[in-house]
């Protein structure tokens, strides 16, 4: 059982727009009289530093809960603060991770443990907690020493995943029902060195496409909330 109940205040890092707010409305009507309900907007930055504390639920998409888990990180905060998450929309972060939507998020968000989760950076600075794919990869891709493509590839997905910190899969181009199957393979960081290739990371498209990007897992993992709640 968990060691937090009903009593129990939440800080809320509400994400969405005010103007989209209609949708998630009986998401937020299960919020308690207690919890503090800060409006933050899209991806949070420095901002969010001095509410980072106890129990924090972002209430938002996949990358507004990556901006505040940056923040974390820059605040080296990961192992005092546990993080809830209410997805709104499509969300790889709660598929990924067998996290609820909807109200039965708020439930969670209360009653259930933390879980520690594998984290990813990236060398600008980012985070990775769902699923990246980047594509097509027109050059090299080191997996810890190894190289994993030389030439090219249609694309790569990365995921954060298990002991070694990353999955990385990495998808061929098909011709009909003829071309290579997808590779897996488990490391502890990737390079890619490639002609512009579009990254989205988290569900946000960066504006201009990259030609060298790493990903490494970060020494230290995310104190999700993911216990199961009747």
């Amino acid at each position: 059982m968990s060691h937090w109940d009903e009593a129990t205040a939440l800080t809320v890092l509400c994400c969405v727009p005010e103007v989209a707010r209609a949708p998630i409305a009986p998401l937020l009507a299960e919020l308690d009289a207690a919890d503090t309900v800060h409006e933050v907007g899209p991806r949070p930055g420095r901002e969010i530093d001095g509410l980072l504390a106890g129990r924090v639920l972002v209430i938002g998409d996949d990358a507004d809960l990556a901006a505040v888990v940056v923040r974390l990180i820059r605040k080296e905060l990961l192992g005092a603060v546990e993080v809830a998450y209410a997805a709104v929309g499509p969300s790889v972060v709660a598929q990924r991770w067998s996290l609820p939507v909807g109200p039965r998020a708020i439930r969670l968000a209360r009653l259930g443990d933390p879980d520690l989760t594998p984290l990813v950076c990236d060398d600008a600075g980012g985070v990775l907690i769902g699923e990246a794919s980047l594509g097509p990869i027109l050059g090299t891709v080191y997996l810890d020493e190894h190289k994993l493509v030389a030439g090219g590839c249609r694309a790569l997905v990365i995921e954060p995943h298990g002991a070694q910190g990353l999955r990385v899969t990495v998808l061929y181009k098909k011709f009909g029902l003829i071309g290579r199957r997808p590779v897996i393979r488990e490391g502890r960081a990737i390079q890619i060195g490639t002609a512009a290739a579009q990254l989205v990371a988290d569900g946000w498209s960066r504006g201009r496409q990259v030609e060298r990007w790493t990903y490494y897992a970060h020494t230290s993992p995310l104190r999700l909330i993911r216990g199961a709640v009747d």
